[in-house]
């Protein structure tokens, strides 16, 4: 019986034709022998289909139907996956090298979530962190987290755009064994994606409030603007 796969990287797209296919050939050129390639459409009708049939030698797993967003595409994903780690990169997003040495030794036992560093579209550094401040805000870039596939996670179908942070909260509040790392950076992280979109931003606050309560909830709102005021200042 062969081996399985070490890493499942899971990509779920949808009318993405003007971006799917850098994150394809990035995936393709960094992910290695030893781990699987899945793609999920979600009924793409402006060319995404014809690019991943492109390349379809070099996925192991796709398909394209109607879904119920982002995270019902992901969890499609994980139901397929093999690997002994999940990771999920998504259109726009490009693969920088997967972390198999760190993965497959010893330190990554214990842990059921390694979180590395990704390179935003604006060439900062997001390093992840593990503290209480993960209460208020996501200290794990998704694009640099990998999650061990005996957790068996789903995402959550209530959010639109940060059931990631929701499930990253969970996790910490029920004292999974999360390890964070200062390097390799594993992927670029394309800032124009629909997290950013400030008409989802009131989504975080729902995510606060149901992981830790309403004072939390003030907390992580009091963050966002003093935040945003800050950085309103640094670029005048």
């Amino acid at each position: 019986m062969p081996n399985k796969p070490l890493i499942s990287v899971i990509t779920v797209t949808y009318n993405a034709a003007g971006s799917i296919e850098e994150t394809i050939k990035s995936v393709i050129e960094k992910k290695g022998s030893g781990n699987e390639f899945i793609i999920i459409d979600g009924g793409s009708a402006d060319g995404t289909i014809e690019i991943i049939k492109k390349y379809k030698e070099h996925i192991n797993y796709w398909t394209s139907e109607p879904d119920k967003g982002i995270y019902d595409a992901m969890n499609k994903g994980i139901n397929v996956a093999t690997g002994a780690y999940l990771y999920f990169i998504n259109a726009g997003d490009l693969l920088l090298g997967l972390p198999i040495d760190v993965l497959s030794g010893q330190e990554a036992c214990a842990a059921k979530l390694l979180a590395f560093p990704v390179l935003d579209s604006s060439h900062k550094l997001r390093l992840p962190a593990i503290n209480s401040s993960i209460k208020i805000r996501n200290l794990l870039p998704h694009q640099g987290c990998f999650y061990k596939r005996d957790l068996n996670i789903q995402y959550s179908l209530k959010f639109k755009v940060f059931s990631d942070f929701d499930l990253n909260q969970k996790l910490y509040s029920q004292k999974y064994p999360i390890k964070v790392f200062n390097e390799p950076v594993v992927a670029t992280h394309e800032l124009s994606g629909i997290s950013h979109d400030k008409r989802y931003g009131k989504e975080i606050f729902k995510v606060v409030e149901g992981n830790f309560g309403p004072i939390y909830k003030f907390l992580s709102f009091v963050y966002f603007k003093m935040d945003g005021l800050y950085n309103r200042i640094k670029s005048l």
